[in-house]
């Protein structure tokens, strides 16, 4: 049989993009092929409806780009066309949910203002910085940089949990998954850790 890596080198691919599929008609998991050589093997599960439609999907095609730093900084780094939208989109938010004195939203740009703001004094160096990189994503320089610095955040906020979401759909048994993305959603593990509450949450 031929390696992975073997067969990567042949193909031109990356090794990656091949999964292995350990089946004996009752039970199955997936090795999924790391960047640095090792394998990752998922738990041994039964064959359900559940197990059964996951062997479909990877036996029918998988095309979901690999999970790289490169990958995520083209798809969603700061100069990157989601970016743009997004923070566009949550800037145009924040400014009409501020301008209408929405409460929820109120609350929330005071409580993380009153916590980042010593770090959102830019000088004159930062705020030039800010503005070409501003016009670069089609919003007008000189805006008020603490409030966009909120957009900023926020940004990443959501990033990050989608992140965390993808890695938890990848890498747990689904009958794992509702569990692990709880934790992760309301920051249980995080919490007995540290003791402190989700600032993503915000």
């Amino acid at each position: 049989m031929t390696s992975p890596k073997k067969k990567a080198h042949i193909d031109n691919r990356a090794v990656t993009d091949y999964i292995g599929i350990c089946f004996d008609g009752e039970h199955l998991a997936f090795v999924f092929n790391e960047l640095k050589g090792t394998n990752r093997v998922t738990n041994l599960r039964p064959l359900d409806e559940y197990s059964a439609s996951e062997l479909a999907l990877v036996l029918k095609k998988d095309n979901r780009i690999e999970l790289t730093p490169q990958n995520v900084v083209e798809d969603f780094g700061p100069y990157s066309k989601i970016a743009s939208l997004l923070l566009g989109a949550l800037w145009e938010d924040l400014d009409i949910a501020l301008a209408k004195k929405i409460s929820r939203v109120d609350m929330l740009f005071s409580e993380w203002n009153s916590l980042f703001e010593q770090s959102t004094s830019l000088g004159e160096i930062g705020q030039s910085k800010l503005n070409i990189y501003l016009t670069a994503i089609g919003l007008p320089p000189n805006v008020d940089s603490t409030r966009f610095l909120f957009v900023l955040h926020t940004y990443h906020a959501l990033f990050f949990k989608l992140l965390a979401a993808e890695v938890v759909l990848t890498n747990s048994p689904r009958d794992a998954q509702r569990g692990c993305i709880a934790e992760q959603e309301n920051s249980s593990l995080w919490n007995e850790g540290k003791g402190r509450e989700n600032e993503i949450n915000r």
